[in-house]
């Protein structure tokens, strides 16, 4: 298992290109970025050990930075993004696309992008999230499941948000700052799609969109197109899905080396992405490196909302 694999991460203020140096250490250009398409999958990914890569999720819009929903978004008199209140749910992958970029558009409001749930997760899994390390050992831990029966945001199991200690462990930093809902919960609609066979076009239709809805890539990731589940070839490095093999059968479950996650990627059949896992259904392979196609099962699919700073 690759529970207690940290991720390394390091900050800073400039994009990597083929060549060069931060801060004295070696660099190469983020694979996404030589496809002529913001977001699409299939870079060559030439990036060898030892060298840093601007995370994708921090290239489409031009900043530093991204602010993601810490809460699955709900509705009440308006979309909310707050604790202890049901998760939006019944709604169409299509539908939450729309309604994430109606948010605030000023922010550049969206809904949440596969590379950008990656860039989470990573966090998530080093020693800015649930990773500490000790002489000559790293301890990661996994995000606590979100187990509540009716979908409310912020639990912690099946415990209330309260600001107190235990309501950290369901945080991706293991306190306040941190993310919740990423395990467990509903599953989180992504903003990526998937080519159609000809590698064209995305396959809108199927997902309740149309082209005018896609007309700005900065929004969304693109994935080559695939007839199998199990075609991680068609990864974007730094989505947080490749790099989760080696995979495995457990009962009638296809799972990754990181805390058994569900993981089955997008395909003809399905060409939506989802993740973070349906508690009621799938309890034992909820997380946040899990992964799924969401299909016509309305009643168990949310959506988290991103705002691109500037």
């Amino acid at each position: 298992s690759k529970d207690n694999l940290a991720i390394e991460v390091k900050f800073g203020l400039d994009n990597t290109t083929d060549k060069g140096t931060i801060d004295g250490e070696s660099t190469c250009k983020t694979p996404m970025l030589e496809n002529g398409v913001q977001g699409e999958s299939g870079g060559e990914g030439k990036c060898s050990k030892d060298k840093w890569m601007t995370h994708p999720a921090f290239l489409a819009f031009g900043g530093n930075g991204l602010w993601v929903g810490k809460f699955e978004t709900s509705y009440t008199n308006g979309i909310q993004i707050k604790p202890n209140i049901t998760s939006y749910r019944n709604i169409t992958l299509g539908d939450s696309f729309k309604k994430s970029k109606e948010y605030n558009k000023d922010l550049q409001s969206h809904l949440i992008k596969n590379t950008e749930w990656g860039a989470v997760a990573y966090l998530t899994q080093s020693i800015y999230g649930r990773c500490t390390r000790g002489e000559g050992s790293v301890t990661c831990s996994e995000v606590t499941q979100n187990t509540n029966g009716s979908y409310y945001t912020g639990y912690t199991g099946n415990t209330a948000y309260s600001g107190l200690d235990n309501a950290q462990l369901a945080s991706t930093t293991g306190n306040y700052s941190g993310i919740y809902d990423m395990n467990g919960g509903a599953w989180e609609y992504l903003a990526s799609f998937m080519l159609d066979d000809k590698n064209v076009n995305p396959m809108y239709s199927s997902i309740g969109l149309t082209a005018v809805d896609l007309n700005d890539e900065r929004y969304f990731d693109l994935y080559k197109y695939g007839t199998s589940y199990a075609n991680w070839d068609r990864r974007i490095l730094g989505d947080a899905t490749g790099e989760i093999g080696p995979f495995a059968v457990i009962g009638n479950t296809y799972t990754s080396s990181i805390y058994n996650d569900m993981t089955y990627f997008t395909y003809s059949s399905y060409p939506g992405s989802a993740r973070g896992g349906c508690v009621l259904s799938n309890t034992s392979v909820s997380g946040i490196f899990a992964l799924y196609p969401p299909d016509s099962s309305l009643n168990d699919q949310s959506f988290r909302i991103t705002l691109a700073v500037q």
